[in-house]
């Protein structure tokens, strides 16, 4: 096949990145349907020295995240976080991994979430009725990012007043500002941004060793593994996993659903007038714009997928977002279908490594979408204002709303 013959994709496979800031908006649809169907599995230049390989099709990615013998959890990213060791239980493997995440399974259990749902739902209208009847709100800075961060953060029990940094710092991580145009000052950013978290948390982990609480912190500082306390390492990696997860996951899956709302009003009818719909709107949601891409694993045992041959220490990204596509997984996987059953998406993982925080995020969802709702069954958005920045978590960093108030 001559040069000119070369097949040409919108995104070429070996520059394409899940942090592609061209993929906004929308057309990482098209760019990973295309991959998939044309290259299921494939190998990418970017970010790292060796590049990664990429698989897409829901087959693959599920047997991956199933047998963590062939696909190591460490690292968990691509590009790197900018972590100076392994990012505790969510990077642990077998059998390590057990005991680790065992340790907080009793607070973040269906039971012990549901029984919140009276105070998840006291901050959702804390922060809703005071922007109602305003008509207009940018939605994810005064709402969505309030919400999960005050949830999370009053398990840790941090300061109020540190919150705005710690926001800033956890963006740095899971965002990289300037990765398109310096990767290297971008990594040095990001890896200055951990260990002032590292530092912030190790202060705090001293604190309640001096004076416990009933905070996730002082449970951990008494907590044991085959009769061994935790190493002080151990319990602040906790703390730099559950927060972000806890609160940019929830945050920005909510800005995908209200966008979702606003511009699906036939689904916005529906869901309002019945809330039953709410817990299969937001699954859908999530396999519908997959507001986590995907995350990494490292090759532990030379292998072949599809034609590709992936050796030990190669990595590899799983691209939850395409797998969410499969068409020989979900009928029509490019319309968005409130009642699709079933809906086995990929978005919270699968196998030992599901989201630990998955009924806490699905908890909160509902709460917000329902008394949103509740108070503005109808509302529009500014589309031109709408901002979208590619990450870790892909995020609808501004959401700009406005709807009628009453006289």
């Amino acid at each position: 096949m001559s040069k000119e013959d070369k097949p040409t994709f919108q995104v070429s496979p070996e520059s394409f990145s899940p942090m592609d800031p061209q993929l906004t908006n929308g057309r990482w649809v098209d760019v990973v349907n295309e991959l998939r169907d044309r290259c299921p599995v494939f190998h990418s230049s970017a970010h790292e020295e060796d590049g990664f390989y990429v698989l897409t099709k829901y087959e693959d990615l599920r047997h991956a995240h199933l047998h963590p013998e062939i696909y190591s959890s460490c690292p968990i990213t691509i590009p790197p976080a900018g972590l100076t060791r392994p990012w505790g239980v969510i990077e642990a493997d077998p059998p390590l991994h057990k005991p680790l995440r065992a340790l907080l399974n009793p607070q973040m259990s269906k039971k012990t979430i549901a029984a919140q749902e009276e105070h998840y739902r006291e901050i959702a209208i804390s922060l809703i009725e005071p922007v109602v009847p305003r008509g207009e709100a940018e939605l994810v800075a005064q709402v969505f990012k309030k919400f999960p961060l005050q949830i999370i953060l009053e398990l840790f029990g941090t300061p109020e007043e540190d919150n705005p940094r710690l926001v800033q710092l956890f963006h740095i991580l899971a965002h990289r500002p300037g990765e398109k145009e310096d990767p290297a000052r971008a990594q040095r950013i990001a890896a200055a941004a951990a260990q002032e978290l590292y530092q912030y948390f190790t202060q705090m982990l001293e604190k309640r060793r001096k004076e416990p609480g009933d905070d996730l912190i002082s449970i951990l500082c008494e907590a044991e593994i085959e009769g061994e306390p935790l190493t002080d390492y151990e319990i602040v990696d906790y703390a730099m996993i559950m927060v972000p997860a806890g609160f940019e996951t929830t945050a920005y899956g909510l800005s995908h659903a209200f966008r979702t709302l606003a511009r699906m009003p036939e689904v916005r009818r529906e869901v309002a007038g019945d809330f039953s719909l709410v817990p299969a709107f937001i699954e859908e949601v999530l396999r519908f714009e997959s507001p986590s891409k995907g995350l990494a694993r490292t090759v532990m045992v030379d292998h072949e997928v599809r034609g590709s041959k992936l050796k030990r220490g190669d990595r590899v990204l799983l691209l939850w977002a395409s797998g969410n596509r499969d068409p020989e997984q979900f009928d029509h996987p490019d319309r968005f279908d409130l009642h699709r059953k079933p809906n086995n998406h990929l978005s919270f993982g699968i196998g030992a490594h599901r989201c630990m925080g998955i009924h806490m995020a699905r908890l909160s969802m509902r709460v917000m979408i329902e008394e949103w709702l509740r108070r503005v069954p109808d509302f529009d958005v500014d589309w031109d204002a709408v901002q979208e920045i590619p990450g870790f978590t892909w995020a609808i960093s501004a959401l700009p709303a406005r709807w009628d108030t009453e006289e």
